[in-house]
């Protein structure tokens, strides 16, 4: 039976504790030590020693302080279910297992003048043992109520009925928590839990690849039709949920990689097709049987536009096919408005609007884009919130505002107001980020069976059922020790409680961190560490190719850059999330180098959204700025700089000089050696310039001078880098342009009736090498024994499934005639 210990009497004190005795209705005592943090001035360590007077199950609970009532608390936090003034209708008990961060957060109105009020009743860090967390190894729970539905942050342990909380007659049990009491907001607070409590530090370094070279080992991945999952028929990756299924989650992204590898041979493989698909598909995703998961026929998959995708979407295929295609401006304002795209996420009317502006300020006023957005952010950022989330919503759609498009709007406007809109969207990305539990200073074992065990099904690769490396062998992910930072899940984040949850054995924590750019820019807009520490800590050293998508278990088999092609797949390999991680890790790399010179680098990008919260920068050909070069082009190709793991490179072109940024990934400083390809990148005799950046962005952006570069020594040169900076330089090379010069087309887009196949487009498309294609689609469904011939340019093309489509490229004239 549950019992209730109130403190009766002091039994000893020092100038560093106290120690009390609660007592029971009936006498029984507990005695608690309470002492002063030494990490933190307004915490406490408790320790309470419970003793079991007979055989059985149980659990210490503690609330703190006085009860608040529920419409007078200010903010709460137990991620992810609870947050904003969202509380349940009874006390819930969400274990250290299910929570990012092990506490309860309540911010009260107890203060007289009104000032924030923080209260925080969090975990020991030092009894959560490093382990993977299952459904029954909770070491503790939290709960933002207490017995009588009133907001009382409170901590049990050990968790009743778990194997920890079983107590032989006698037997006694030290509980250890942490309390908190903080005079500042609940971001403050949260913040100064992580840094001082739980200790959450920039611990990773590069494992098995930089991230410059994960990014490539993705390129090369994209182009792999068996092992990247391409479906040339749909013109797009395989979703492995479901039978027959092509899906583009960033398809940007492709445009984007073909132009920063200068490969046109990308852009007719991959880029290409998925602007076709963009321009012919309903969705974001295809099914060529024409039957869904149940059965169920699905019509009218083509239409022209596609409409899944919004202004955002179509701006950038302007801009990243380089401004040849003025055409698809109709696409992205038709009839002079915006698109708002929102079936799978929440962004707010003025995202889509801002993208607008970006294209045409004489139809989007900045003003107009304004106003929706501070409407939207009184109501979705500063509203009041009581109505809890439901479990099976993504948290990064649904438990808090879509933030990422606000620090463009920062930046857009100046206004700071945005800023701190985007510090109060980035705590609440980090409130989903796990900061515990820590890792212990040596080795511990993975795959401890030799055959690491996996609860995710088999799913499918077009019409096969289908996993990587299965039927599964004996010894395939290899026993082995390995220091534990490696495996370490702190900075992961979760998809939805739901899935998160999903199997008893192990939860599933996401490797997708596509929010961590995001936190690098609000870190270099404010200096304030943490993000940049969650940033890091969800990115590096995490991946040497796309890693997969659900993480269950402490592994390394996600350092290894052959990881997608030899399998065994133990992390869900989702064919159509690889662009989606080249996208996040290739604005992650930009976004440092942004951070690390201050805003003395940045490069021309558009939006890729309205997938999920899946929500990146990603970048054109159109001009730069490094330093004083305002003509820098962004540049990343394999083999053009080669450099050790720790080191991140991007490049960039000029007319006349190229530029290497050079960033050092540890926190140790470090000589950096350097190896240019002179005949791809075109160096040329003469002195080079170098300009020093720092970790600090606030000083990184101060005035920088240039000093001569180290000279080349057939192409190779040294450098020091200070520890987490970044050496920038730049030697002169020969003129040249990064992509033809080229006219933008007059015309593009043709139709006619085709009868019972619905409707013919034609398009052409110009691509930024100045080579024409021409795409030509029907809109009808899925027909038996169709077999259609598509002739262009003296090509022929017989297609006899569905989608029912041809391409030719390239073409030798932009109105070369389609017969159909």
């Amino acid at each position: 039976p549950a019992r209730r210990f109130a403190p009766r009497a002091l039994l000893s004190a020092d100038a560093a504790s106290v120690e009390l005795r609660y007592e029971a209705a009936d006498g029984e005592a507990l005695p608690v030590r309470w002492s002063v943090d030494p990490d933190d001035p307004c915490s406490l360590r408790v320790q309470a020693r419970l003793t079991a007077k007979a055989d059985g199950s149980y659990a210490l609970g503690f609330s703190a302080f006085t009860p608040t009532a529920r419409e007078q608390v200010a903010f709460v936090q137990l991620p992810p279910l609870y947050q904003f003034q969202r509380l349940p209708e009874t006390a819930d008990l969400l274990c250290n297992t299910l929570t990012p961060h092990p506490l309860v957060l309540a911010q009260v109105p107890w203060l007289a003048d009104g000032a924030p009020l923080s209260v925080v009743v969090a975990a020991e860090p030092a009894d959560l043992p490093f382990e993977w967390p299952n459904a029954t190894n909770a070491v503790c729970g939290f709960s933002l109520l207490n017995s009588r539905a009133q907001v009382q942050p409170t901590f049990f342990s050990p968790v009743l009925g778990s194997p920890r909380s079983h107590l032989a007659a006698g037997e006694t049990r030290l509980v250890n928590w942490r309390v908190m009491t903080r005079p500042a907001d609940w971001k403050e607070t949260l913040e100064a839990c992580c840094l001082n409590i739980l200790k959450v530090a920039d611990y990773r370094e590069p494992l098995g690849a930089s991230l410059t070279e994960a990014v490539l080992n993705m390129t090369d991945l994209m182009m792999n039709d068996e092992f990247g999952g391409w479906n040339s028929d749909l013109r797009g990756f395989y979703d492995i949920e479901s039978a027959t299924m092509g899906k583009h989650a960033a398809p940007l992204a492709l445009l984007s990689a073909a132009l920063l590898s200068r490969s046109e041979a990308f852009w007719q493989a991959r880029a290409l097709p998925t602007l076709e698909f963009l321009l012919s598909r309903k969705g974001s995703e295809i099914l060529q049987s024409g039957t869904n998961r149940t059965s169920q026929p699905v019509k009218q998959q083509i239409a022209v536009p596609g409409s899944f995708y919004g202004t955002t979407c179509w701006e950038g295929a302007l801009r990243l096919t380089g401004g040849l295609n003025p055409w698809l401006r109709e696409a992205a304002l038709p009839e002079g408005t915006f698109r708002h795209a929102r079936s799978y996420n929440t962004s707010a009317p003025w995202t889509e609007m801002l993208a607008a502006y970006r294209l045409a300020p004489d139809l989007m006023r900045l003003d107009a884009v304004t106003a929706d957005a501070d409407d939207w952010l009184a109501r979705a950022v500063y509203g009041r919130q009581t109505q809890p989330i439901d479990f099976n919503a993504f948290y990064n759609i649904s438990f808090y505002p879509y933030w990422w498009d606000v620090i463009d709007l920062f930046e857009a406007t100046g206004n700071t107001n945005y800023l701190a809109a985007a510090v109060e969207g980035a705590f609440h990305t980090v409130a989903g980020q796990w900061s515990h539990p820590r890792a212990p200073a040596g080795e511990v074992t993975v795959h401890p069976d030799g055959s690491q065990v996996t609860y995710h099904r088999i799913w499918h690769k077009n019409n096969q059922l289908f996993r990587l490396g299965w039927p599964r062998k004996p010894n395939d992910t290899p026993t082995r020790s390995v220091p534990a930072w490696q495996v370490s899940p702190v900075g992961l984040g979760l998809e939805q409680p739901s899935t998160y949850t999903a199997f008893p054995g192990a939860m599933n924590n996401i490797m997708q961190s596509t929010w961590a750019p995001h936190l690098l820019r609000v870190f270099r807009h404010t200096n304030r560490t943490l993000f940049r520490t969650f940033a890091r800590n969800s990115v590096i050293g995490r991946f040497a190719n796309y890693p997969g998508y659900y993480l269950t278990c402490f592994t390394d088999r996600v350092h290894d850059p052959d990881y997608p092609y030899a399998g065994p797949d133990i992390t869900s390999i989702y064919y159509h999330h690889i662009p989606v991680h080249y996208a996040f890790a290739m604005d992650y790399l930009v976004a440092d180098a942004e951070a690390r010179s201050g805003g003395r680098i940045t490069f021309p990008w558009v939006k890729q959204k309205n997938y999920a919260w899946f929500n990146n920068r990603v970048y054109t050909a159109e001009p730069g700025t490094v330093y004083n070069d305002r003509s820098a082009v962004l540049w990343i190709e394999r083999g053009l700089v080669t450099t050790d793991l720790q080191t991140d490179w991007l490049a960039a072109r000029s007319p006349d000089r190229f530029w290497v940024m050079l960033m050092n990934q540890t926190r140790a400083r470090r000589t950096v050696r350097v190896r240019l390809d002179t005949a791809k990148s075109g160096v040329a005799a003469g002195e080079g310039l170098l300009f020093e950046g720092d970790a600090d962005p606030f000083r990184a952006a101060r005035e920088a001078s240039a000093r001569p570069a180290p000279a080349l020594n057939e192409g190779a040169f040294a450098v020091e880098i200070a520890p987490l900076s970044m050496v920038t330089v730049g030697y002169p090379a020969d003129t040249r342009a990064a992509f033809p010069a080229s006219q933008p087309l007059a015309s593009s887009h043709r139709t006619a009736d085709a009868g019972a196949f619905g409707k013919a487009h034609a398009f052409t498309i110009r691509s930024p090498w100045g080579k024409d294609a021409v795409y030509a689609v029907l809109t009808a469904d899925p027909t038996p024994g169709a077999r259609v011939t598509f002739t262009c340019d003296g090509q022929t093309r017989v297609c006899e499934r569905f989608p029912y489509e041809a391409s030719f490229y390239p073409v030798r004239a932009p109105d070369a005639a389609v017969r159909i």
